[in-house]
């Protein structure tokens, strides 16, 4: 009999036969098995990864062990705090820079090091290293010590001098001894001297005058070169470097930086003896002066080394070669190089006119002071403004000789919108601004300023269009190379900023830009950049191209990214007509105020477009029930300890508010006892709570209340900020609850605020009573640089944000005040609730935190906008930024605090407070 094999399964019909069951059993127990070993072998590799992991770890750390020893013993070269933060992380790192600081000190006493210089040595390492800006315990022990306090005040001047806080450290450095001043801090004492006292400053040119060259530290010479040149002492600067140059010890001496900046005036003297030459061949000419800006200055270190300067140049330049009617005359080494681009002009470019001529000539954007051009001299101001040379002042406004038309501006630096700044830019305007933040500055400032774009969106002017169809399938990386090692082997690295742009001449980086773009143009299908100059260039000459900036929200982009074809042709054409008009006018020799009238009639409709956009912004304030709604539970929550005496007239009492949580409560009690050993009327503590209990209420209530003190807690745990992007790491979160001051006390007129890191000295009634003239608060000016100025808290809060909330955050600020408002530290305040809640403070303020990612202290900055009363330093004094003479107040800003054992000054009394109320602190813990 026949079998179909359709549908025939041999495996299961031996499986359906008795006989095979037994088979079929032993493959299930062989399976279980099999499974059993699969488990087991999982495990046992689980284990051999862990064994590895182990292993390897132990490794690494005894490859850190060694380092750590390495470092101990003084083995390993250019130490950064950084990157002892990555290898051993922060807490450990911080522990191991000042374990390093003591070993640098003790090697340099050993070496026969005065105390002083010890002191001095150690703390230029410690600014090298990149640390946190405060005193070494090494100084602070020094400064506590009569017998070493010269030499402790010498290295706190030095350390206060590198943070730019020249006149605390000219008070250190006055207390030092004068000549081992000279000696060992020379540098930071004549810029410390000529910030405070900038007319005795030439009365160091007498021991300048004899000072020697010997075996100095190299670096010691290069920083007083800078000092000295910065600071209005170009000659003396000089002197000392051509004594260098001659010194027996020069091959010693003249290394590195210092060698670098001595070659470069050499260097820089050629250079500007050349423009000179052509200045003197522009007037000789006796045709209308136009000059076009180059990047040179004294300072080798600001010395443009960014091709992209010249990129902007040359963009200048296609400008003024497209008009046919005009003749260039000038010097025959400028007129050779700009004649040699006549012929790359588009046809379609090519503009005509009345028959004129202009002389050209060149000047240095950050050093026109040093060369200065004929009188008259015409320039088309664009670009980013500007650096400083040797960190002294900047050379703004520009040489008197200069007539300037200002045709797309960027503003960098707020030390250039100064009374006599913003004078000259009102003077010249309208100013063409070539993003919208500057536009926003200047209009702040009542300087009539519109957007412009950038110059550079013009270069097609001199380039061909590109040719269509593929070119090699590359892809050009320019300043972006992390995205290059992402792109694999269809790339190419390219850089804009090279140390030789800085030593060639002028026409040779025009050269260069030329080049540059002729192979972006020709070699690449694709580009992709961090840098604005080079892609707004290539956006222009129709290349694709992408902009990759590390911040979309930085202040020099606003109105420059994502451009399309059209927009650009917005940009550039209005650029093109505007540079014609004014060329034409200048060539035809009319008078300067003719110029200047037919500039501002050209703008004037630009001029209002901006003010109409600058306006515009939305209204994000809340409503009064909104505010209402978010303080209830706090208010519901409060719990109050103590009770005035009948006889305590109400308004005798001080209030004052201080904000805490969990981890702050112990150190809370230290400043309630400090404040009340110190009062001598009745005062009313309003605490702002976060994370604290009741048994937390209650030790702190029940042991401090009395007859003339009274304490209320007020909780806000159920409060939330949203994502504050600009919270500092090392502040207490319940600092943002003063800001609901005004709500939470309804029926408090006024009310000082107190931060937790302080000890107060002097009567809190004092500090309560302040006269606020008017004003909604009152507070101690900022000091540190980083924070001195409405600019330094505005621009960096913005550019946190994506760049629409960014620009419109400026655009709100700007509309609001006046950007160089000055600014205040808010450890300490006192203020008028009665008056913020008229102004309905936090309807419109509280928004900012959410909006905007603000944190108090810029919140509160914002919102004053300069309008408030100077505190006296004495009632917010930072022991580790300034000499104290008798403080009320102590405020240990900054990341070293008394209980963590730093040996701060006036750290002992913050001790002392601790002891009185040690039990109560233990228990808070």
């Amino acid at each position: 009999m026949k079998r179909s094999l359709a549908g025939w399964n041999p495996i299961r019909d031996i499986l359906s036969n008795g006989k095979t069951r037994a088979l079929r059993d032993r493959i299930k127990e062989l399976e279980d098995e099999l499974a059993g070993e699969r488990q087991r072998a999982d495990s046992l590799a689980g284990s051999l990864a862990s064994l590895e992991r182990d292993i390897s770890q132990a490794a690494f750390e005894a490859s850190r062990k060694d380092h750590l020893i390495d470092l101990l013993e003084g083995k390993v070269s250019n130490v950064t705090l950084a990157a002892l933060r990555s290898e051993f992380g922060n807490k450990d790192a911080v522990r191991i820079a000042r374990s390093l600081y003591d070993v640098v000190f003790v090697d340099a006493l050993k070496q026969g090091c005065s105390l002083s210089e010890a002191a001095v040595k150690t703390t230029r390492t410690q600014m090298a290293w990149g640390d946190a800006p405060f005193p070494m315990p090494i100084v602070l022990s020094l400064l506590a010590n009569p017998s070493t306090m010269s030499a402790g005040y010498l290295a706190f001047g030095v350390l206060l001098a590198r943070r730019n806080l020249l006149p605390s450290a000219l008070d250190a450095f006055l207390r030092a001894d004068r000549d081992e001043l000279r000696k060992l801090a020379y540098p930071e004492f004549i810029s410390a001297l000529a910030s405070k006292c900038p007319d005795e400053v030439t009365m160091e040119r007498d021991f300048l005058a004899n000072m020697m060259v010997g075996e100095e530290n190299p670096g010691y010479l290069h920083s007083l070169i800078r000092a000295l040149y910065g600071n209005g002492l170009k000659d003396s600067a000089l002197v000392l470097a051509d004594r260098i140059r001659q010194a027996p010890e020069r091959k010693k001496i003249l290394v590195g930086p210092l060698k670098n900046q001595i070659e470069w005036f050499s260097a820089y003297e050629k250079f500007v003896l050349e423009k000179i030459a052509w200045h003197d061949a522009a007037a000789a000419s006796g045709a209308p002066i136009v000059a076009l800006l180059d990047y040179k200055q004294p300072d080798v270190s600001f010395t443009s080394i960014n091709i992209g300067d010249y990129i902007q140049t040359l963009a200048m330049l296609g400008c003024i070669l497209r008009l046919s009617n005009i003749d260039i005359e000038g010097h025959s080494t400028l007129t050779a190089a700009i004649s040699s681009l006549q012929s790359r002009v588009r046809q379609d470019r090519i503009a005509t006119g009345q028959k004129a001529k202009i002389a050209l000539t060149v000047l240095d954007r950050d050093a026109t002071y040093d060369a200065p051009p004929p009188p008259g001299t015409w320039l088309l101001a664009f670009g980013w403004h500007m650096h400083k040379s040797f960190s002294g002042r900047l050379a703004f406004p520009y040489h008197p000789n200069v007539r300037p038309i200002f045709l797309s501006f960027h503003c960098n630096k707020p030390e250039m919108l100064n009374d006599e700044g913003i004078e000259y830019l009102r003077r010249y305007s309208p100013i063409g601004c070539r993003d919208w933040t500057t536009v926003y500055l200047l209009q702040s400032r009542g300087v009539p300023a519109f957007f412009s774009g950038c110059v550079t969106t013009t270069i097609d002017t001199l380039f061909a269009p590109r040719e269509t169809g593929s070119q090699s399938g590359q892809t050009a990386f320019i300043d972006a190379p992390s995205l290059a090692d992402e792109q694999g082997n269809c790339s190419r690295k390219i850089t804009h900023g090279k140390a030789e742009y800085r030593w060639t001449d002028f026409s040779t980086n025009l050269r260069q830009a030329v080049d540059l773009l002729e192979e972006y143009r020709t070699q690449y299908d694709r580009i992709v950049t961090s840098r604005l100059h080079a892609y707004l260039p290539c956006a222009a000459m129709g290349l694709p191209v992408e902009f990759r900036p590390n911040r979309q929200s930085d202040i020099r982009f606003e109105g420059l990214l994502d451009l399309d074809h059209e927009m650009i042709e917005s940009i550039r054409n209005p650029l093109l007509e505007k540079t014609a008009a004014i060329l034409n006018l200048i060539a035809t020799g009319v008078d300067a105020d003719q110029v200047y009238s037919a500039w501002s009639d050209m703008c004037r409709e630009d001029v209002d477009e901006a003010k109409g956009r600058c306006a515009n912004i939305p209204d994000i304030r809340l409503s009064a029930d909104d505010v209402k709604a978010l303080v209830a539970e706090p208010l519901s929550g409060r719990v109050s300890y103590g009770e005035f005496s009948p006889d305590v007239d109400p308004a005798s009492i001080v209030h004052v508010a201080l904000a805490a949580d969990r981890g702050y409560a112990s150190y809370l009690c230290v400043v309630l006892q400090s404040i009340l050993r110190n009062s001598e009327r009745p005062v009313q503590f309003h605490i702002l709570s976060r994370g604290l209990e009741e048994k937390h209420y209650n030790l702190i209530g029940e042991r401090l209340s009395s007859s003339k003190c009274c304490v209320q807690f007020l909780p806000f745990d159920s409060i939330d900020y949203g994502n504050i992007v600009g919270m500092y790491a090392r502040t207490t979160f319940s600092t943002m609850d003063r800001l609901l001051l005004p709500y939470i006390l309804p029926d408090v007129r006024k009310i000082a605020y107190i931060d937790i890191d302080v000890v107060v000295l002097g009567d809190v009634g004092t500090l309560y009573d302040i006269d606020l003239g008017g004003m909604p608060l009152a507070a101690r000016g900022s000091i540190a640089p980083e924070a001195s100025g409405g600019f330094s808290y505005v621009i960096p809060a913005s550019i946190r944000l994506a760049p629409n909330f960014a620009n419109e955050f400026r655009r709100r600020m700007a509309l609001r005040s006046d950007l160089a408002f000055p600014t205040f530290n808010a450890g300490v305040l006192v203020l008028d609730l009665e008056q913020m809640r008229k102004i309905r403070f936090c309807e419109e303020f509280l928004p900012y935190v959410t909006r905007y990612g603000l944190n108090d202290q810029e919140l509160l900055n914002c919102f004053a906008a300069g309008n408030w009363c100077p505190l006296p330093k004495d009632w917010n004094a930072w022991p580790t930024q300034e000499i104290l003479n008798q403080p009320k107040l102590v405020h240990f800003v900054g990341i070293n605090k008394p209980w963590n054992g730093h040996n701060l000054p006036f750290a002992n009394i913050w001790r002392a407070y601790r002891n009185e109320v040690e039990d109560l602190a233990s228990a808070l813990q």
